[in-house]
This record gives structure tokens, sequence and C-alpha cells, in this order.
């Protein structure tokens, strides 16, 4: 069983989704150059390689959606999705349409908001943005109210891998509001903190908070 928790602007949805192959992207459709720049914040000692992978393929697809959508969802979808749904002719749609944007830059702080909230809901086997001890996503991102403008987080579970997280909160498969994606695409966003790991029902998680600098 998978799951997709989205929190945009301070609102969240709740998705369960469908489970699928492992899934190995091929990337002989980016250049170098695309691939160096998508990669440029890696030094980062704080996140591991899985998570900053997330960030790789998230990069990937703001930066060239087009071939992004050629080269990586089309043949996800020909695998886990062979019946296109709605949520999947969307996101071909968007990503048909859809201009570069800029970089997220990972940052510590995100980071920790992000880390805290997976190590929590992991151990206490929790599916949404409220933590075990009752505090809600908005009193947890408070503190980083002070440094950012905006903060949302994005909630990926049961999915093993960084490209699968990445690929099924760009899908939202029943999520009306399509908060995932919104999240991933958006120009504002340009700051971010992942954190993988281990999650009692689901198995995997992957919690993903973003932030909005100047």
């Amino acid at each position: 069983m998978r799951s997709l928790i989205s929190a945009l602007l301070f609102v969240f949805t709740y998705f369960i989704g469908n489970s699928q192959e492992k899934f190995i992207p091929d990337l002989s459709g980016f250049s170098e150059s695309t691939i160096q720049k998508a990669q440029s914040n890696d030094e980062v000692a704080f996140m591991t390689d899985a998570e900053k992978e997330v960030v790789f393929y998230t990069n990937l697809v703001r930066m060239e959606p087009q071939i992004f959508l050629e080269t990586i969802v089309k043949p996800y979808v020909r695998i886990n999705y062979p019946y296109r749904n709605y949520y999947v002719k969307t996101l071909m749609n968007d990503l048909k349409s859809a201009q570069p944007v800029g970089l997220l830059v990972m940052k510590q702080d995100l980071f920790v908001m992000s880390r805290n909230h997976q190590v929590d809901i992991g151990k206490n086997s929790i599916k949404g943005h409220k933590g075990s001890k009752g505090k809600t996503f908005t009193k947890r991102a408070k503190p980083l109210m002070q440094t950012y403008y905006g903060v949302s987080e994005n909630i990926g579970l049961g999915y093993e891998t960084p490209i699968e997280n990445v690929l099924e909160l760009l899908i939202d498969d029943g999520v009306v509001n399509l908060g995932h994606r919104m999240t991933l695409l958006s120009a504002k966003y340009n700051c971010v903190g992942v954190a993988m790991g281990s999650h009692a029902t689901y198995r995997t998680g992957c919690v993903m908070d973003f932030g909005i600098l100047n």
C-alpha cells in the first residue's frame, strides 16, 4: 500500500496509491550540462545520497519538463499506468506546456523539519502532517516563517526509490487539488529539505519541505 500526503500553504490532502514495479530512469535525453546543474548543490553533508537524488530528479523536471516527460514520465506510465487516467493525462498536458523554473537549493533548516517529521511518523505509524504529539504542520513550520515567505510539505509513503517518490508526487493520482504537483513545479519555491527513512506501516517514507526565499 502506498500513500501521498501534501501540505500546500498549510492545507493538506491524503492519497492511497497503487503499487508498481521498480523503475530505472533513462537520463540519456538530458545534456551533461543539465545533469550537472541539477546536481549543483549535491555537496551538502546533511542529506543522504538518496535524499539528494529526490532533489536531483525534481530539479530535472523543473529545468526541462518536456524532456522529463518524454524520457522518464512516459516510460514510467507505460509500466505502472497502462490505462492512462485523468491524473496521468493532466500531468502530461502540464509538462508539455510547462516553462522551465529555477533550481531548488537544499537548506539545512528545511531538512531538519523534514527529518524530524519523517522519524516521528515512521516510528509512530502516522500518515499525515500532524505529529505524534498533536503538533500540526502550521505549528511545525512556524519557526521557519521568520526565514521563509512560505513553507509547504509533501509526503510520500511506501515508495522505495527517489524517482518513484518524485513521479508519484507529480502524477498526484486521486489528489483533487494536485497539491504535490503544484509544489514541485512552482516557480515560487526555491529551497528544499528532504528526509527519507523507514515507516512502521508503509515500510518507507519521504518528507519534502519547501521554502520561499527572495
